[in-house]
């Protein structure tokens, strides 16, 4: 059986709307990222992780589970426990053996380490639909204003829209798995999130320094890492399509695999504006319906540094410019938008 450790901190905020769980014996670990500020995100994230737990408990699916927290938030809502607008992020696994099923909704992550550092979740975002389209550079993504803005919300976001990820796989001996907020992510890099985990120590310790290091970096937000490791009885190891963020060796090599669209600004460096990501605002952005045709790209990210192929600077901007304003006309046409 696996065992599991996780660390939080309240960062700069004035609440931790971050709530976490983990529990060897159900095999359930869970990272929700509340949303609302004042309107009471840490009461949906909260009620999201009670949730799971009970689901786990009387043997329900986690897919299903999450979608049984998302109603949950809304009744919440409606018996005057939080606010109206609440909503949560969240990203769990499931172990059967050393077999699990990862979940997520928004931009909670899940991380695989043996040496090499690989995100195995996709964020439900803004920027993820505009890099999937090649209507966004890596590059511009990783400065962009909307990059924290979020397509998907537990408690927020339509029943009938509500789209759980789900992927696959068996932790192997070596491995580790990592589920966060993005108060991680957004400050460091995949770099030094791999230099930590590779570091040495117990899965507690490694957890304090992840949260330690967002808060000696100065991140604003609340932010939380939960690491499981298998236990000496694990066998081989089967991973689900993932994006490789960081290696032992310094080296990065970032690639997409059948099954799954490259995704996300990862992290080749902290966004410039990283500090201004603000999840005391419940925005969320609307899906684009509208879909602008898609530069001619590689699927392959580039390493730091290097010039992500593309179309010519005028292509590019123009689709850029198409996707902002599928943006507008979906802002007028939405009446809610998650900022997460």
């Amino acid at each position: 059986m696996p065992s599991m450790a996780g660390n939080t901190h309240i960062g700069q905020r004035e609440l931790n709307e971050d709530c976490y769980f983990a529990d060897v014996e159900l095999g359930l670990a869970v990272v929700a990222d509340g949303m609302g500020g004042h309107k009471h995100g840490e009461v949906a994230s909260a009620i999201v992780v009670e949730t799971l737990r009970r689901e786990a408990n009387n043997g329900n699916a986690l897919d299903a589970a999450i979608r049984e927290s998302h109603l949950e938030v809304k009744r919440g809502v409606e018996a005057g426990r939080g606010g109206q607008g609440m909503g949560s992020a969240v990203v769990a696994a499931k172990f059967d053996g050393h077999d699990y099923e990862i979940c997520w909704i928004g931009d909670c992550r899940a991380y695989l380490w043996d040496g090499e550092l690989v995100q195995v979740t996709r964020d439900h975002s803004y920027v993820e639909q505009l890099l999937s389209l090649g209507a966004m550079t890596w590059e511009e993504a990783q400065g962009s204003s909307v990059r924290n803005m979020i397509t998907q919300a537990v408690g927020v976001s339509p029943d009938e829209e509500l789209e759980v990820g789900i992927v696959h796989g068996t932790l192997g001996a070596g491995q580790e798995l990592l589920l966060c907020s993005d108060g991680l992510n957004d400050v460091l890099t995949g770099q030094a999130i791999g230099d930590i985990l590779d570091g040495g120590g117990s899965l507690e310790e490694r957890c304090g320094q992840l949260v330690e290091a967002v808060v000696q970096a100065g991140g604003r937000d609340n932010v939380t890492a939960l690491l499981v490791a298998p236990d000496a009885n694990a066998g081989a190891s089967s991973r689900p399509p993932a994006v490789s963020v960081a290696r032992r060796d310094g080296s990065v090599e970032y690639f997409s695999t059948e099954g799954i669209s490259v995704f996300g600004a990862l992290e080749d460096a902290r966004p410039a504006n990283a500090e201004e990501a603000d999840r005391t605002s419940v925005r969320m952005a609307p899906k684009i319906s509208a879909r602008p045709k898609k530069a001619a790209a590689s699927p392959v990210r580039p390493a730091p540094g290097r010039t992500a192929r593309g179309a010519p600077g005028f292509v590019s901007s123009l689709l850029q410019g198409v996707a902002i304003g599928c943006l507008i006309v979906g802002l007028l046409a939405a009446a809610n938008w998650y900022f997460g």
